[in-house]
């Protein structure tokens, strides 16, 4: 499945360069999981950064490199049995529309996690704690309904992992992306076949539109 909808060239070439925080990371790795068109362009960016680092010239080691690799190595070895454990998936095997990076981040089923009313029709549940206004959170937008309309303070990234919704710049489905940043304003509608849930990074709330957009604005964190 290609999306039709895919980020920015230069969230893709920083990702393979290895320079996203954890949130924008699991965004993007969950994104690549659901889009073949978008894992090619990663992995062609990574060929050419490898093949940029043949190029490099060596530089000298430290003289006490060798001593403090040994040091680790004498290090106890940890055990099998915690390493699997840290590594093992969190969430049950119902998940299985989850993107597999971020099924390590949910401790239960999409159905059974902790969602919050921001407003009717839509709730929220952060993955991540958030970090000054950095967010990482799902969205789950019941069949039919509207999100207010907004704009936004800083930039918004939004990847379809259920159902669908349309705004003015067309229909996101299953692994689209809408990347999105100031000069944006929309109101994404769900479609009507089931619940629209989404992976929201955001580095500011929203911006609402309209009266009772400023009237709820005090209380929206999105």
């Amino acid at each position: 499945m290609t999306a039709t909808h895919q980020p920015n060239l230069d969230l893709l070439l920083d990702y393979a360069a290895g320079s996203l925080d954890e949130g924008l990371s699991l965004f993007v790795a969950s994104h690549l999981a659901l889009c073949p068109e978008s894992r090619r362009t990663v992995a062609k960016a990574e060929a050419v950064g490898g093949a940029l680092f043949e190029d490099i010239a060596p530089e000298p080691m430290d003289t006490d490199s060798l001593d403090r690799l040994l040091a680790r190595l004498d290090k106890p070895a940890e055990s099998t049995a915690d390493a699997d454990e840290k590594i093992k998936p969190q969430t049950s095997d119902t998940n299985t529309d989850v993107p597999a990076p971020l099924r390590h981040y949910l401790n239960s089923p999409l159905e059974s996690l902790s969602w919050r009313r921001l407003g009717p029709g839509v709730q929220q549940v952060d993955v991540l704690p958030p970090k000054n206004d950095r967010r990482v959170s799902l969205l789950k937008i019941a069949p039919g309904v509207a999100v207010p309309e907004h704009g936004h303070h800083g930039p918004e990234r939004t990847l379809i992992l259920r159902g669908s919704y349309r705004d003015a710049r067309g229909e996101f489905k299953r692994g689209d992306v809408a990347d999105l940043d100031v000069s944006v304003e929309h109101q994404p509608i769900a479609g009507t076949e089931e619940a629209c849930i989404c992976l929201v990074v955001t580095d500011a709330p929203v911006k609402l539109k309209g009266f009772w957009g400023r009237l709820l604005q005090p209380f929206i964190r999105y």
